[in-house]
């Protein structure tokens, strides 16, 4: 890849050999273009650098306000302030029943995201990786950080934190970033190996629908948290920064017409199979079923 300093000594000497033409009415346009292009490219890379440094800067803030924050797994750590002086954390997790789902992320001495929260972890009592040991509709939110990509069964999983949540709760899902952290196509991750899957907001929300009951949540907020990233790192070291999909849903109480807007398989082919095939339409016009 060329330097920046090689794309702007190309310009020059392009600027050098318009201007010294024969005549300088053939060469004029030419010569305009090409110290226009010069000028756009400086201006790009002027911000280009702004960009970098402003990243780098926070960078720095990020690992300070990690040395500060609550103990809480590395991954929620990075932006724990941010969260909590933006009000993300009073609007989503203010509840007395929170869960924080796979808390410890690798850290044995993590604790879960607020005081009030309860970490659960595949050695708490009663989980089993995949069912929580908490009644229906005991919840008032769910916190679970880097933890679906892990799982297999993504499906038994996303359908009981719902569960679990009363009405009007939210469920946060963040989960690492295809194009941010993976930098691959497909699995394998050459970064940690137990990732099942790689996720786009796109492939994130696409699985919640899926495992979800029709109806029964609306997206609250979804967004690619690239915070302090390093857009610079090469693609053989492990990235700097931020590199989450950030989700959260909240549940609703279905209305009784749900089922009808998306009929299941089975019931889709009673439906079709009751109703019959229409057949060609007869001389006379109408339409008439086998």
């Amino acid at each position: 890849m060329r330097t920046a300093r090689a794309k702007v000594a190309e310009l020059v000497d392009a600027l050098d050999l318009e201007s010294s033409g024969e005549t300088r009415e053939s060469s004029s346009l030419s010569f305009r273009t090409t110290r226009l292009n010069l000028i756009r490219f400086q201006r790009s890379e002027h911000a280009r650098k702004q960009e970098v440094a402003m990243r780098a800067s926070d960078r720095v803030r990020m690992a300070l306000g990690m040395w500060l924050a609550r103990p809480v797994g590395i991954e929620a750590r990075k932006v724990y302030w941010q969260r909590r002086e933006s009000g993300f954390f009073d609007r989503y997790l203010s509840g007395p029943h929170i869960l924080d789902v796979g808390y410890r992320g690798g850290r044995a001495q993590a604790v879960p995201i607020v005081p009030h929260a309860v970490g659960v972890d595949l050695d708490y009592p009663g989980y089993d990786g995949t069912r929580l040991p908490f009644p229906d509709s005991s919840q008032d939110a769910l916190f679970v950080s880097h933890c679906l990509e892990h799982i297999e069964d993504y499906r038994a999983s996303l359908a009981d934190w719902y569960r679990v949540l009363k009405t009007g709760g939210y469920l946060l899902v963040f989960v690492p970033h295809k194009y941010l952290y993976e930098r691959r196509a497909a699995p394998p991750s050459a970064l940690n190996p137990d990732h099942k899957r790689f996720y786009t907001p796109g492939s994130l929300l696409a699985e919640i629908e899926e495992s979800l009951p029709v109806n029964g949540f609306r997206v609250r907020h979804l967004a690619d948290n690239d915070y302090a990233y390093d857009y610079e790192r090469p693609i053989t070291k492990h990235p700097r920064g931020c590199y989450e999909i950030e989700l959260v849903v909240q549940k609703l109480a279905r209305p009784s017409y749900s089922d009808a807007l998306e009929p299941s398989s089975d019931r889709q082919a009673q439906a079709e199979g009751s109703a019959g095939r229409p057949e060609i339409a007869p001389s006379d016009g109408l339409t008439r079923r086998a």
